[in-house]
């Protein structure tokens, strides 16, 4: 199993997951493993990484972690951030020796993208980001290039689990709208080429009857699908990155019968989905039977399954 030839062109790649026992950690040593022959690494985590499997960090790569992990102690301090963590200030530092471990890094958005950004200004030719449950905000296009989907089975009955990795996948790969509003902040809609601000609680009836489509600012939740619930039309909406869609798989698949489409302003892709065929509770299911099924599903994109090594 190769991933980096998936990786063409990406400097940072941020490890996405399903849920627990998904597989990010083993993800990200996969990629490790097979890019430090020939690229300068830097490692980080956001938030707290996995702690049933550790990180396994080669020597010489660079690690922006929380100052107070106990490995900050076996680096070569390099710089200092001003990126706060409940563990202390986020660090930089370069590997002595290669390293299995748990690491702790930043925990907004924000400090995530600088961090990435000072990794690279340091030399690196690729990031590699640990991402933490349910933190599918790293997959911005702020913060990396690409980034891998990690599924795991940790789902009460196979439909669901299959459910649940599509709906996923659909959800993350919206398409980029060709057109976006003036602002972030507020709802707009579309009339004509023109973005209109308007009060999602207090709609004029004919804007609705006459936009193209609608801007829907931050997060869009199941208290969002409420207030839609009522408009006799359904429009495209833009949000604006993919991450801000947090929909369970059936509130999307209810929104598609009901014909709502979904568009973004920005994204990175997804460069392939990743399989762990063992649940942290010890059950498991056929690994094969598991890849077959999954890259049927799921068509074009590039579906590797940990277990099988292929």
């Amino acid at each position: 199993m190769r991933i980096l030839p998936l990786l063409k062109g990406c400097r940072a790649v941020s490890v996405v997951g399903t849920g627990k026992g998904s597989g990010k950690t083993t993800t990200c040593n996969y990629i490790l493993a097979e890019a430090q022959k020939d690229r300068r690494l830097g490692i980080t985590s956001f938030g707290l990484g996995g702690t049933q499997t550790l990180l396994e960090i080669p020597q010489n790569s660079l690690i922006a972690l929380a100052k107070n992990c106990e490995i900050a102690k076996k680096l070569e301090l390099l710089d200092e951030t001003d990126a706060e963590t409940p563990w202390g200030p986020v660090v930089i530092g370069r590997a002595k020796e290669d390293i299995q471990t748990i690491i702790a890094g930043p925990l907004c958005l924000s400090d995530l993208k600088k961090i990435k950004d000072r990794l690279l200004s340091l030399g690196c030719d690729l990031v590699v980001i640990d991402s933490v449950l349910d933190k599918k905000s790293s997959s911005s296009s702020r913060v990396c290039d690409c980034f891998i989907l990690s599924a795991g089975i940790d789902f009460s009955d196979r439909d669901s689990m299959y459910e649940e990795i599509q709906s996923q996948v659909e959800v993350l790969s919206i398409p980029v709208a060709t057109s976006l509003p003036p602002s972030f902040d507020k709802h707009y809609a579309k009339v004509q080429e023109k973005w209109i601000p308007f009060d999602i609680k207090d709609i004029p009836a004919n804007l609705l009857l006459e936009a193209e489509e609608i801007f829907w600012p931050g997060a869009f939740v199941g208290g969002s699908v409420n207030l839609i619930a009522g408009w006799k039309t359904s429009l495209p909406v833009i949000v604006e990155e993919p991450w801000q869609l947090f929909l369970s798989s059936s509130a999307w698949r209810n929104l598609k019968r009901d014909g709502w489409i979904f568009k973004s302003c920005f994204h990175s892709p997804i460069a392939l989905v990743t399989l762990n065929p063992c649940s942290s509770s010890g059950f498991s299911i056929n690994p094969r039977e598991f890849l077959i099924r999954t890259s049927e599903m799921l068509g074009p994109l590039k579906v590797i399954n940990l277990k099988l090594n292929e």
